[in-house]
């Protein structure tokens, strides 16, 4: 279940079994009998979620962080069949984020299946904060979306190390 997501990073074939399983979750991409893995990414890139290989027709989705049970807003990427009946995803990962995989099948199928996870890191991946304003947590300080506009709802906060964090964009 969600809950006890095994935890994977790259890997070939890792085989799996949906027979045994039952739905767990909302119900967002699949209502089959499902498995949970928790990914945690070691490069900056496009990661690759595979079930292709697997002997019955899979379903994959991919939700960003690991608390369960993830909505919709959380859905980075979903797919019913890509390689014949099997199911591959592509998703821009970020070094040290967290994810969890939801595998099941299409309807009410179940089987045999393996598990490939891939990073192709981006070389020089450079991201930035946007034109995102930036109060590093200071509600008190004065914001700017461009030079001369000011900015009223700050998006960007100082973590843990006093640098600063939001939401990133890819130069």
């Amino acid at each position: 279940d969600c809950s006890n997501a095994k935890p994977v990073a790259d890997v070939v074939d890792l085989p799996f079994d949906t027979r045994q399983a039952t739905h767990d979750g909302q119900g967002i991409v699949m209502r089959s009998p499902n498995l949970w893995f928790r990914y945690a990414h070691a490069c900056t890139g496009m990661a690759t979620v595979s079930l292709c290989g697997s002997q019955f027709d899979t379903m994959v989705a991919v939700y960003r962080g690991t608390e369960c049970f993830p909505g919709p807003n959380r859905l980075l990427a979903a797919n019913d069949d890509s390689c014949g009946r099997q199911s591959e995803v592509t998703f821009d990962a970020v070094a040290g984020q967290e994810y969890l995989i939801e595998v099941g099948g299409y309807g009410q199928a179940v089987g045999q299946g393996v598990l490939t996870l891939t990073c192709e890191a981006v070389a020089n991946a450079e991201f930035d904060l946007g034109d995102a304003p930036d109060s590093s947590g200071d509600r008190d300080t004065r914001m700017t979306a461009y030079v001369s506009v000011e900015a009223h709802f700050p998006t960007v906060a100082s973590d843990a190390s006093g640098r600063p964090s939001g939401p990133l964009h890819r130069n």
